[in-house]
């Protein structure tokens, strides 16, 4: 998850938007809320550069949010 924080990071420094999301696969579908925790453990790993645009939604076996850069003033 370091390498994707990474990523995500330069992307939002570059004034992109960012999507994250997860697959859930299996057994996963009986705990989808322990998606949305490693999703919110990413958005605070990313957070200085970014806010969330879109907060964590699961739309059948994905879960999806969105990150936009912090507008500068």
């Amino acid at each position: 998850m370091i390498t994707k924080s990474k990523q995500a990071l330069k992307f939002l420094s570059d004034e992109n938007r960012v999507k994250v999301s997860l697959r859930l696969r299996g057994r996963q579908m009986a705990r989808p809320e322990l998606a949305v925790k490693v999703m919110n453990e990413f958005f605070e790993m990313v957070k200085e550069k970014g806010q969330m645009d879109k907060p964590p939604v699961q739309e059948g076996r994905s879960i999806t949010m969105m990150l936009a850069p912090i507008a500068k003033k």
